[in-house]
């Protein structure tokens, strides 16, 4: 008897991870800048000083070539966290919408690739970046 309700509870405890995950997962970052740190808030989000920027540029192709997942999230067109990229490489991905256009920042070895649901609020994000970054 107690087997079964210990199966009911693991089970409740997954179901409500899963809805949690789902959730926070597909919430759009929010992107600021302050005291010399750009951050990406939300799942899989992160923090790195403007020095370490160097460079910062829109794309605005209809399809970048971002593989399979390597650790982060993937539903519908929502994909977070690392993800290969191009040929032989990763990148640190924050994706809304699977077309364009993206933000691409270049920092020493990573790659961070972003974009929204709605492609003016991709470009509204890129133009604060660069007025507030100016790289």
């Amino acid at each position: 008897m107690i087997r079964g309700k210990a199966r009911t509870v693991l089970t409740a405890i997954v179901i409500v991870f899963v809805i949690v995950i789902g959730i926070f997962g597909t919430r759009e970052p929010s992107v600021t800048v302050n005291d010399g740190k750009l951050k990406i808030s939300g799942l899989h989000g992160i923090t790195l000083g403007i020095d370490e920027i160097q460079e910062i540029k829109e794309i605005t192709e209809d399809k970048i070539p971002v593989g399979s997942k390597i650790l982060g999230i993937d539903i519908g067109d929502v994909r977070k966290g690392r993800f290969h990229y191009g040929d032989n490489s990763s990148a640190k991905v924050f994706l809304e919408s699977s077309s364009g256009p993206y933000i691409f920042i270049t920092i020493k070895d990573d790659i961070i690739i972003m974009n929204f649901k709605k492609s003016d609020k991709t470009k509204e994000v890129f133009n604060y970046l660069k007025e507030t970054i100016k790289k």
